[in-house]
């Protein structure tokens, strides 16, 4: 009777055991978890820093490397701001609106009408760029959404983006299409996410792939790293001209 018991009590130990493992088994989830309760925070800040691309032209603004600082309240307001030379090119966003502080003070971006796909000017490109911008917590959530696998190795979480994933992130989430697009071949992404007490706390994401522009080949190479900090205690202080603007 005893042995019996202990091989019932063994084989329940081992059912759980194996239960726990398999509940602990999905690194995509935990991850995904883990940006989802940054999303939920009333607050964060962040710093973004693109690395520069190793295969761009040194005279090619575009793909240079640059830094993003930004704060953002859960249902508020969200501040960006981006060191660029002697300026600092800075943004608020509420919602469905934006605003931008142009040569001329405080402005709010217009709607797209047309086709907006390309063209406009600088004025068109700040507008398309911060009605495609997400704020980290969201923009993790939908890469993580486009990995085809997440594994978990040295505390810090890895996935493979699918095409589409790879493909936006070329493209800067702008999805453009039409004749005169870009044409892409080669391409691969991938994502990295380090977690702190259940949150995310940093994550970089690398893009690798050949354009072909107006007959023109370039190799691309960016990996861009975003750190999280004072989560839940962040300040958003918007200027009063801003707040004017998106109303």
């Amino acid at each position: 009777m005893i042995t019996m018991n202990k091989r019932i009590l063994t084989c329940t130990l081992a059912c759980f055991a194996g239960s726990l493992l398999v509940a602990q088994a999905d690194p995509k989830a935990d991850a995904s978890s883990a940006a989802k309760k940054l999303s939920a925070a009333a607050s964060y800040s962040w710093i973004s820093a693109r690395k520069p691309d190793a295969n761009a032209d040194a005279n090619n603004n575009r793909f240079r490397g640059g830094t993003t600082e930004g704060k953002t309240q859960k249902d508020g307001y969200t501040l960006i701001s981006m060191p660029r030379g002697d300026t600092t090119f800075m943004a608020v966003i509420k919602g469905e609106k934006q605003a931008f502080r142009g040569q001329d003070g405080w402005q709010a971006v217009e709607a797209p009408s047309g086709d907006d796909a390309g063209g406009g000017g600088r004025g068109a490109f700040t507008g398309r760029m911060l009605r495609n911008f997400k704020a980290p917590a969201e923009q993790l959530q939908g890469l993580l959404a486009q990995c085809e696998s997440v594994t978990l190795a040295e505390g810090a979480f890895s996935g493979t983006l699918n095409a589409e994933g790879a493909r936006e992130l070329m493209t800067f989430g702008r999805g453009r299409g039409g004749d005169n697009a870009p044409q892409f071949t080669g391409l691969k992404g991938s994502v990295k996410v380090w977690v702190k007490d259940g949150v995310v706390s940093k994550y970089e994401y690398t893009v690798q792939g050949s354009m072909n522009f107006n007959g023109n080949d370039r190799e691309i190479n960016r990996t861009t790293v975003v750190e999280i900090k004072d989560v839940g205690s962040t300040k958003v202080e918007i200027p009063e001209e801003a707040k004017k603007a998106l109303s």
